[in-house]
């Protein structure tokens, strides 16, 4: 695209140009493919940080959700057992680990594949035998459902009978009802 077809893209779209140039350089210092990186003292491989919002996040200030990881980190002891539902990478489930120490037990659910991978390579990457993961969704009643658009949307939609797009269909279990 060259100056004079953005310039006119602009005008009609009244989309600020401006705003526009910003975006395209702070992509420009995200790495354009997946990185690992320290992360609460463990090694967390990220998604690229130019196509996920958490990537980004963890790549440049080393936290996901500042607030959540510090109410997280004030409430969990060593020892605990602890469910991580809807793991994606694992950032949260690396976090808990630590906390709940060798003792303790965090049970990561991630029914998204490509999440799940990212989530078993990263327990994997530290070691971490404190860690179980499961590859199903949990919720109030058992079955599967349609996962719309899982790596941006992530909405489950019960009624939707046919797949379309990038929609998945997941497991889901009762907790209650499940056995580890």
């Amino acid at each position: 695209m060259n100056i004079k077809s953005i310039i006119k893209f602009f005008g009609i779209h009244k989309i600020p140009l401006v705003h526009y140039l910003y975006s395209q350089i702070l992509d420009l210092k995200f790495p354009n493919q997946d990185r690992i990186v320290s992360c609460h003292g463990l090694k967390i491989l990220l998604r690229n940080p130019r196509k996920s919002i958490i990537g980004r996040s963890i790549f440049s200030t080393g936290l996901w959700e500042p607030e959540v990881t510090q109410f997280i980190s004030s409430k969990v002891r060593q020892g605990m057992t602890v469910l991580d539902i809807g793991a994606d990478i694992g950032y949260y489930s690396l976090l808990l680990a630590k906390l709940v120490g060798p003792k303790g037990l965090v049970f990561s659910f991630e029914p998204i594949p490509k999440a799940k991978w990212y989530l078993d390579k990263n327990i994997e990457m530290n070691g971490l035998d404190n860690v179980r993961s499961f590859d199903f969704a949990l919720f109030d009643e058992p079955g599967v459902a349609c996962l719309e658009d899982p790596l941006t949307l992530s909405k489950i939609n019960l009624s939707k009978k046919k797949l379309s797009g990038n929609d998945i269909q997941v497991e889901m279990k009762v907790f209650d009802e499940w056995k580890a």
